[in-house]
């Protein structure tokens, strides 16, 4: 998909396939899943635990582990001792958080329905890889106010073969005809038939079929998924004198939409068709089949008949051709195509009409559809929240079309949230919104995420409208389903951080002569998002006498609103004789945030005003905080000043922006001293635009002397997507530290903005100065809705990684959103101890190919003793391939150790071939990967013991015809990170995976009944081939 995105369509169509494959094999995995269930309803073991009967079992596992019946049957499923026992301590850890009852017949049977919904993503991809492929520059939509809707006549025929055998409930006969649909919708799609060959045309109009044949002459692909085409037919008139020509030109605006939901009707047939049974996929089908029916719509936009010369004289008289008015009915290619007869036409095609039957009626009548529940929307309001807890309630907004829905069910099941609601019945036309109760408490820090199902069931009507719920509806009643999943974060009430507080306290003179009285300021600059409030005291000491020294206290109250500073005046101290003086103090906000500030005064006798001279203020560092901001953004300016003068100096510091100046900040510096001043500018014009600080040093006339100047720029975009790349660490850290890094965007647009590409690319620096390539941790394309004023909580989009900065060096993290640079990150690693280690891998790109890999370990001795090192394990995506203990390696480093004296640099070096013998040693099909899979090549040193990392970056391996595992592998992948995810996570993830294991043998028998059925089912669907990420989200296999 990545490849495609960047433009290399040439692969579209093995993407196509291979989303097929992929939704196939969900399709499979859901009904295997789903007779898993089967079996172990049929054992009639206990399958339904209370929240304190499995606390009882966890305790039971901590004490005693694992029942010998558990362990046996993961060793049959190949766990090994350490993933036991880690799973034992893991139990015993987080057995105290088991708050909820546990129902596996209704996890297992969500977890069949979930992968139908993988299969549900598979479609979306395809769909999407072909409005990459065909729709790269769309036309624009059509202005038509015409009525004249139908059913796409050139789609017909399939349709209704298909709507028969799902009227008459045939799954067996529904997969071939589904199947047909698809792939002529998808010809059609491509404008693969224009002039090619003769196309069949079914015509509803006027309760009568028309059936034909014709010619598609012209494709256009039009923004939106939409479709033009003009079908040409040619016939007969009654006499045989004159052969017409028929053009029609259709406008089909949900042809994309459509396509993707024919996948999905496939999708579910073929669940069904290989066992899965569930009768939420017969609601789910109901409906999908009333959606494609919509979506199968067309608008005939304009339509012209002229003569052709006939065989037989007389001359025909030409009919002008006229557009199609508003109202008009739909032109026929013959006006009297009413009678039933037939009649040969040259040189295209044969007419019939005919009345049709019940169920051609019902799948090609606009006007006559089974009635849908259209979610029109759901979002979450935050309802309460304090500064590590929010509560939220899902709304939904919907209405009803094409006819009546009654028995409306509403079920809510979300982060701390579990609710229902019934709306009874509802007429087609009927729009309005429905909410849950208010959650439960949801925990967190900063900001908390919330996400979840709205699951609506409805019984849905055909034929007359019913006028009310006790009315029998005439046309017949299905039952339908139709899920929307939301997911925001929502922020918290900000904690103040007293590391975005600066406190500057500033004498009101430059110079000060003996009996001066001296005003003291405070400045306060507060960097939170939330304002603050509190006291500034300031304590300063002053001549009493030329011999003795008195203390003067002085308060004011200070409020700062967020982001911004204040300046408040402390008080006034008088100075009567000469001498330096000085003051400390601090500013108190409450809740244990305090900051100090200290300098001092010097007083001057009258006979020398100006103490001397000597030295300087200089500009250290000029720091802007986004260096790329948008329109409207604020960034921050740090401008880090040292002072060489002896004693405390005022200074004043100008903001210039591309010339013009914009702030002025004043202050002083206590001598020989360093300090950071804060201004900011609120971007409002685009491009680079040029910074420039000016220091200035006041006199005691408080004139202005110029003593430094320092420029940068700040780049400005104008979109409303806004990003940040944060890092828990400080920009420098020691050799193996884990750093986690929120990704945050903000859309402070009103409207959605929709696939999103979201990416944060990394590169490493080796001490050596030398460069990797960019490695690429690919966010999923996000919807992130608009309008933050009015869905407050729902246009912040946030996701996270960890990485371990295994290698000394520098990494450079960059954050793009929609093609944008909006952040980076420099992050230093130094030694953490007297060894430097890293490691080099080429190629850095592995194509399909290179049949291997060949890596340097490069170690540095820096201390003042000789060391002897080793090597004493490597691994590859995750797989051990070299063990210094063992005799059976696949690779062996060269040299075996090294002896290192001080300040000394030697290399290990091995190369790793890509062939089977490495697919056997590793959990990740090399066949079933993206292209460009970052992969990680660790080998771990002794001393000091810690691994580092190289990461390479894979295409898959060659594949064989007919092989799905790479479309298995990313089903399998879905499920993993969004459905087991969700139980993995959070307070109760020892609850939920007690779950997995926690049966005791007193219950329910020997564990060779429901848990090794569970168990085989967790490890064959989770484990193989999928590697293991540790909950990192960092996207590199085997980190």
């Amino acid at each position: 998909m990545v490849e495609v995105e960047k433009g290399n369509l040439t692969l579209v169509p093995e993407l196509i396939q291979n989303s097929r494959l992929g939704a196939d094999n969900a399709a499979n995995i859901s009904a295997l899943i789903w007779q898993a269930l089967e079996e172990l309803k049929a054992s009639g073991v206990k399958t339904y635990y209370t929240a304190e009967e499995l606390r009882e079992m966890a305790q039971n596992i901590s004490g005693n582990g694992l029942p010998q019946e558990t362990v046996n049957a993961l060793k049959e499923q190949g766990w090994t001792d350490e993933q036991i026992q880690a799973l034992e301590e893991y139990i015993a850890q987080n057995s105290g958080n088991i708050t909820e009852d546990f129902n596996m017949t209704a996890f297992i049977g969500d977890f069949s329905t979930a992968f139908v919904k993988v299969s549900f993503k598979y479609n979306h991809y395809e769909a999407w890889a072909l409005e990459k492929w065909k729709w790269a520059q769309p036309t624009k939509t059509p202005a038509t106010n015409n009525k004249n809707e139908l059913i796409n006549p050139v789609l017909a025929n399939q349709w209704v073969s298909f709507y028969r055998e799902y009227s008459q409930g045939n799954y067996q006969k529904m997969e071939p005809a589904i199947k047909s649909l698809r792939d002529q919708t998808y010809d059609l799609l491509k404008g693969d038939w224009i002039n090619i060959h003769k196309t069949p045309i079914v015509i509803y109009n006027n309760s009568r079929l028309i059936q034909l044949t014709g010619r598609i002459t012209s494709v256009q692909h039009i923004e939106n998924g939409g479709l033009i085409f003009t079908v040409t037919t040619t016939y007969a008139t009654r006499d045989r004198y004159v052969i017409m020509e028929n053009k029609t030109t259709y406008y089909w605006p949900k042809a994309l939409k459509a396509y993707e939901l024919i996948g999905n009707v496939y999708a579910l047939v073929k669940a069904k068709n290989y066992g899965n049974d569930n009768t939420e996929i017969d609601r789910m089908l109901n409906q999908k089949v009333a959606e494609l029916k919509d979506a199968l719509t067309i608008v005939v936009i304009y339509s012209h008949v002229s003569p052709i010369k006939g065989p037989i004289k007389p001359e025909p008289i030409p009919i002008k051709p006229e557009p199609i008015k508003p109202g008009d009915p739909v032109m026929l290619p013959l006006d009297s195509a009413t009678s039933g007869e037939s009649y040969d036409s040259s040189p295209d095609s044969s007419l019939t009409t005919k009345v049709p039957d019940e169920i051609e009626a019902l799948a090609l009548n606009p006007e006559d559809s089974w009635g849908r529940f259209v979610i029109d929307g759901v979002s979450v309001e935050a309802v309460d929240k304090g500064t590590d807890y929010a509560r939220y309630r899902v709304v939904v907004r919907y209405h009803v079309e094409d006819n009546a829905v009654s028995n409306v069910k509403v079920t809510f099941d979300g982060t701390e949230l579990t609710d229902s609601t019934s709306l009874g019945f509802l007429s087609p036309g009927d729009s309005d919104s429905v909410e849950s109760e208010v959650s439960g408490y949801v925990r967190g820090s900063g900001e908390v995420h919330v996400s979840g199902t709205v699951k609506v069931t409805y019984t849905s009507s055909s034929g007359p409208v019913p006028t009310s719920a006790g009315s029998e509806p005439t046309g017949g009643t299905k039952e339908m389903e139709i899920t929307k999943e939301y997911s925001t974060t929502i922020k918290l009430d900000d904690v103040i951080d007293p590391n975005k507080i600066t406190v500057n306290v500033i004498p009101g003179e430059t110079t000060i002569h003996e009996g001066d009285n001296v005003v003291f300021k405070v400045h306060v600059f507060n960097g939170n998002g939330k304002a603050l409030s509190g006291t500034c005291t300031l304590r300063a000491t002053y001549p009493e006498t030329s011999t003795s020294v008195g203390t003067v206290q002085l308060n004011t109250e200070i409020s700062v609103p967020a982001e911004d500073w204040v300046t408040e005046t402390i008080g006034t101290v008088n100075y009567p004789n000469s001498g330096t003086f000085g003051y400390s103090g601090e500013c108190d906000f409450g809740n244990g945030i305090s900051k100090s500030f200290s300098g001092s005064v010097t007083v001057v006798r009258d006979d020398n005003p100006d103490p001397p001279a000597q030295g300087a203020l200089k500009i250290v560092s000029l720091t802007p905080e986004p260096d790329h901001a948008r329109v409207g953004d604020t960034v921050w300016f740090s401008v880090r000043v040292k002072s060489s003068y002896p004693s405390t100096r005022s200074l004043k510091i100008k903001l210039l922006i591309d010339g013009e100046l914009i702030k002025t900040v004043s202050g002083s510096i206590d001598g020989n001293s360093e300090k950071t001043f804060t201004l900011a500018w609120k971007a409002n014009k685009l491009g680079p635009v040029n910074v420039i600080t000016q220091l200035l040093y006041l006199n005691s006339d408080e004139e202005e002397k110029p003593e430094d100047e320092k420029n940068t720029t700040v780049h400005v975009s104008g979109d409303n997507l806004f990003g940040r790349l944060v890092p828990n660490v400080a920009r420098e850290v020691t050799q193996g530290t884990t750093v986690h890094f929120d990704v945050i965007v903000e859309n402070r647009g009103n409207y959605p903005a929709y696939d999103v590409p979201i990416r944060v690319y990394y590169a490493y620096q080796t001490p050596e100065g030398e460069f990797s390539d960019s490695i690429v941790f690919e966010r999923s394309p996000r919807e992130i809705e608009g309008g933050a004023q009015y869905y407050a909580f729902n246009s912040i989009w946030s996701d996270g990684f960890n990485i371990t900065l295994s290698n000394v060096g520098a990494y450079y993290f960059t954050l793009y959103v929609n093609g944008e640079i909006e952040d980076d990150v420099k992050i230093t690693v130094e030694p953490n101890g007297s060894v430097a280690a890293w490691m080099e891998c080429n190629p850095e790109f592995v194509s399909e190919n290179d049949d291997s890999v060949t890596c340097n370990f490069k170690v540095k001795n820096l201390g003042n003793a000789p060391l002897n090192f080793e090597v004493t394990d490597v691994y590859f995506a995750g797989g051990q391939i070299y063990d210094s203990g063992k005799s059976d390696n696949f690779i062996v480093p060269k040299p075996r150790s090294l002896d290192l004296g001080p300040n000394s640099l030697g290399v290990f070096a091995f190369t790793i071939p890509i062939n089977d013998e490495l697919q056997k040693r590793i959990p990740l099909d090399l066949q079933d990967i993206n292209l460009g899979t970052p992969v990680a090549i660790k080998a771990r040193l002794h001393p000091p013991g810690k691994p580092v990392m190289c990461v390479v970056q894979m295409n898959p391996r060659p594949v064989t015809a007919g092989d799905v595992a790479r479309d298995a592998y990313h089903a399998v992948k879905i499920i993993k990170d969004e459905v087991i995810g969700t139980f993995t996570d959070g307070a109760t993830a020892g609850g939920y995976l007690l779950r997995y294991v926690g049966v005791p043998p007193e219950v329910g028998g020997p564990i060779g009944g429901a848990m090794a059925l569970y168990l085989k089912l967790w490890w064959d669907v989770l484990h193989s081939p999928v590697p293991v990420y540790h909950g990192d989200n960092n996207q590199i296999i085997g980190d």
